[in-house]
């Protein structure tokens, strides 16, 4: 898509999410056809298009067969459940541990590929930041909340990509999703601790999709703290389950985990509306928080990068997690959060004395990583890569199952696929006995992890996976 048309019809879309928020477009309301619209403002049909598709993805709009565009509801929550009746069974796990031979292919989701990872310059970096001039940075342990340099490279990146409104100062980095999980339990502990000084207190509630995050999930529970599943629906996080299982805890502190940009592993890309409805069900009690999970958006393969819900908080409710793991490499152990201001001076007044857990030398390597633009251009130069992976196992799936469901495919490193006539075990058993290591999610649909994925073993699963000898 060409810079001006991509502005032109990001515009658009900005003014339409703006009268649809602003309730100047009530619920309901028809949008103008594709061609009254292009004639409106003056410019191609094909910028609408991308304007509405943008809409549609993010669920500020629908549409009706032969009738048009509508404006979604952002005060009601008429959803349709994704899950089946199997939604109880066990899922597995979102990480990848699990010891294969090596004629075996794996279909796990988010294995990263780092064979295109820009050594060179990754080692230009380092001789850099190990330069005479910077001898200071062996001699003292650093900020505990992380690098100022880094965090202003990522407080700069968050605002112009994901739309995050924050200042550096709100940024703690950290060694890894586990290590901030358990910064945020010591954290509303010791909030909890303060506001009853003199009375028992409990440690926090953690509200997790189900499907999601096995892992997350295990490390929560290995603190001690209680976990409540909530449904995810084809909108995302089951609202409903999420008011009347809070209303239950009424004097506990609940932390709703999410992954809305891109559903781990459903692929579902939260609506709008139910981005609205989950903020002011944050927003109605003191001791309700979001935590925004982004662990994968930056690989988006359609439209423009989906705004956070951090983005549109006014109340300092949601706490906006990320990873460089996907992005760069499971190795570099460098994670963030961005804490809300009341959180972040509660953390600075009580934990000043930690030490941050990530090398100066590996922080100061990536803020330059970031600022000197290459992060941006690795980011493209994989998006490019994994999108050409994603179409060519589409592609052969479309072929051997035409009948295949696919959802999720827009965005991060995995999508999940369900066959008619084909249960989740079935195909499980089928795959193993061809080496081809695969797993579902319980409800019926299978996770196709292709990130790390070589043409030449796609075109190989296909040979052995197909339609005839499924049969």
């Amino acid at each position: 898509m060409k810079k001006t048309e991509e502005s032109l019809y990001f515009n658009i879309y900005q003014k339409i999410t703006s009268d649809i928020r602003s309730k100047w477009l009530p619920a309901d309301t028809k949008l103008q056809s594709v061609r009254k619209a292009a004639a409106f403002y003056n410019v191609s049909c094909n910028t609408i298009q991308n304007a509405y598709n943008q809409l549609l993805d993010e669920g500020y709009i629908y549409s009706k067969e032969k009738k048009g565009y509508f404006v979604c509801d952002f005060q009601t929550d008429v959803v349709e459940n994704l899950q089946s009746s199997q939604s109880t069974q066990k899922i597995s796990s979102d990480v990848s541990n699990t010891q294969l031979p090596k004629e075996e292919i794996n279909l796990e989701a988010n294995i990263t590929d780092t064979s295109f990872f820009p050594y060179a310059t990754l080692r230009q970096l380092y001789r850099e930041v190990l330069s005479q001039k910077n001898n200071e940075i062996l001699e003292r342990s650093g900020d505990f909340q992380g690098e100022e340099k880094l965090r202003t490279a990522i407080c700069q990146y968050l605002y112009s990509h994901r739309s995050v409104n924050c200042n550096p100062s709100q940024i703690v980095v950290g060694g890894g999703t586990s290590d901030l999980l358990q910064l945020l339990i010591r954290l509303f502990t010791l909030k909890e601790q303060l506001q009853n000084p003199s009375g028992s207190f409990i440690t926090p509630v953690f509200f997790l999709e189900k499907p999601g995050f096995t892992t997350i999930k295990k490390i929560i529970e290995d603190t001690g703290c209680k976990t409540v599943d909530v449904p995810v629906t084809e909108d995302g996080a089951d609202i409903n389950s999420i008011i009347s299982q809070s209303q239950k805890l009424e004097n506990q502190t609940c932390l709703l985990h999410l992954t809305p940009a891109h559903q781990f592993p459903t692929g579902i890309t939260m609506t709008a509306p139910r981005k609205n409805l989950i903020l002011k069900w944050a927003q109605e009690k003191e001791n309700r928080y979001i935590i925004e999970d982004d662990y994968d958006s930056d690989f988006r393969y359609k439209g423009v990068p989906i705004p956070s819900m951090q983005g549109f908080d006014t109340k300092n409710k949601v706490i906006y997690m990320g990873t460089f793991s996907r992005t760069l490499t499971p190795a570099l152990r460098i994670s963030y959060i961005v804490l809300p201001q009341p959180l972040i001076e509660l953390y600075k007044s009580n934990y000043s004395y930690y030490k941050c857990p990530v090398p100066r030398i590996e922080q100061q390597v990536l803020a330059d990583f970031i600022q000197g633009g290459y992060f941006e251009r690795h980011i493209n130069r994989a998006k490019k890569i994994y999108r050409s992976r994603r179409d060519l196992i589409l592609e052969h799936l479309y072929r051997e199952f035409p009948q295949v469901e696919v959802r999720g495919e827009q965005a991060g490193l995995h999508f999940i696929i369900r066959i008619p006539n084909v249960s989740e075990d079935q195909f499980i058993q089928f795959a193993k006995k061809n080496n081809i290591h695969i797993k579902g999610t319980g409800t019926g649909w299978l996770i196709i992890g292709y990130g790390h994925l070589q043409p030449a073993e796609i075109d190989t699963i296909f040979t052995k996976i197909n339609s005839k000898n499924l049969k």
